[in-house]
């Protein structure tokens, strides 16, 4: 069901089996960096933060997203 409401606030991830990578978009200095998570890790997105999820070798990976809102997850695309 399409709200017209657009949900914009951090984005919280927990990982509790597998492993993956999560790329982040930094400053014009930094650019894209890569961050690889194993279970336990907990990693937090500022919004409006440009970023993706890649998996790794083994091609398993357990991510819980924790929202502030009930209505959940909405995608908002990003050209780069």
């Amino acid at each position: 069901m399409n709200t017209g409401i657009q949900i914009t606030e951090d984005e919280v991830r927990a990982i509790t089996a597998g492993n993956g990578i999560f790329t982040v978009k930094g400053n014009d200095y930094t650019g894209y960096f890569n961050i690889e998570l194993s279970p336990g890790d907990v990693i937090s997105v500022p919004v409006n933060t440009p970023h993706f999820f890649t998996l790794m070798e083994n091609r398993s990976v357990v991510a819980v997203r924790l929202f502030i809102d009930s209505i959940g997850w909405v995608a908002h695309p990003y050209q780069d």
